[in-house]
């Protein structure tokens, strides 16, 4: 998990971990469906992905792979940023990926940038920014 520097950047932080690294994949999809917009924007390396194929993309990647962070580093969030009405926070996270099938280990970097808002009564990610580096 994350250094804890801001209340809001923990709240995105832990939206991240129960949806990309912890195992029980029901409790993935759960928080997915919870805490990703369904108009959710996603870039990744400066490409537009559309929000359903990145959800289809977690599904995929956790079926094949098993993740585990190895840092987490909260950047910058925007001072006025909460839990309850949204905000925008930056993280730096090293993590790596183990193939189920393989066994094989490498570590990845990626730097995003997640912006939340209110949204039927609860606070959901709506944009997302990744610089990902394999």
């Amino acid at each position: 998990m994350a250094q804890k520097v801001t209340e809001f950047g923990s709240f995105v932080d832990s939206i991240f971990y129960n949806i990309f690294f912890q195992s029980d994949d029901e409790l993935s999809a759960r928080y997915a469906k919870e805490h990703l917009s369904p108009d959710l924007k996603v870039r990744i390396n400066g490409k537009g992905i559309p929000g359903d194929s990145f959800k289809d993309s977690i599904v995929a990647a956790r079926a094949k792979s098993s993740f585990r962070v190895v840092q987490v580093q909260e950047i910058l969030a925007n001072t006025d940023a909460n839990k309850a009405s949204g905000g925008s926070v930056s993280h730096l996270t090293v993590f790596s990926v183990k193939d189920k099938d393989t066994g094989d280990e490498r570590h990845e970097s990626s730097l995003t940038l997640v912006t939340c808002a209110l949204e039927d009564g609860a606070v959901v990610i709506t944009e997302l920014t990744e610089i990902h580096r394999g």
